[in-house]
């Protein structure tokens, strides 16, 4: 058995909606990981719609029994696009601040248990004025890894850029990618993923 252990939560982008393969990108990234000679046990956290409370109301419930006792146990938290989604009255449907508080009760939590955290940006919507307070609020949480020395991954404007996510997406709901975005996700992630997984645990 190995001893390595990687949560990923957020929204629908983890949980991989749309993707007519099933995988998503942290199937594809533990993949990647075991190919790598770095084995490890994932699980898959993402609730399609939810936002930093959300994650935040459940992540300690969810992440305690699914720790290995003694191992180099990690997170990856993915959320943050639901949060800058605008209600009825015009008005964000979380307002920053408290993002920004929630996220750093979160990583603070993950310290103190010697648990090792990634943080990745909103993903994109495709629509510029969610998309430019998606990367606003990307920009606080990239502040609060700095704060911490965590690895933080932009993922926003790289998908923008990358005509695999924006085709697979228009063939969707025009937010969520088919098989060949996630994988396009998941290629631009690999690099930081893996140099993560080698990196010293917060228990070391």
């Amino acid at each position: 058995m190995n001893d390595r252990c990687v949560l990923f939560f957020g929204d629908s982008f983890v949980a991989g909606a749309g993707d007519d393969q099933g995988l998503g990108w942290p199937t594809r990234l533990t993949a990647a990981a075991w190919a790598a000679e770095l084995p490890l046990t994932a699980y898959n956290l993402g609730v399609r719609g939810e936002s930093t409370r959300e994650v935040a109301r459940r992540f300690r419930a969810e992440t305690d029994p699914r720790l290995i006792p003694g191992a180099d146990n990690r997170v990856v938290l993915a959320v943050g696009a639901n949060d800058v989604s605008l209600d009825e009255n015009g008005e964000q449907e979380l307002a920053t601040e408290e993002s920004v508080g929630l996220m750093s009760e979160m990583l603070d939590w993950c310290r103190a248990r010697g648990i090792t955290a990634m943080l990745l940006g909103p993903g994109p919507a495709g629509i510029p004025d969610h998309d430019a307070r998606a990367r606003a609020l990307g920009e606080r949480f990239e502040g609060l890894c700095d704060e911490r020395g965590l690895r933080f991954v932009a993922i926003l404007d790289e998908l923008l850029a990358s005509d695999a996510w924006i085709a697979s997406r228009s063939r969707r709901d025009g937010i969520h990618p088919a098989a060949e975005g996630y994988a396009t996700l998941a290629d631009l992630l690999e690099p930081a993923f893996l140099d993560w997984l080698r990196s010293p645990s917060s228990s070391d």
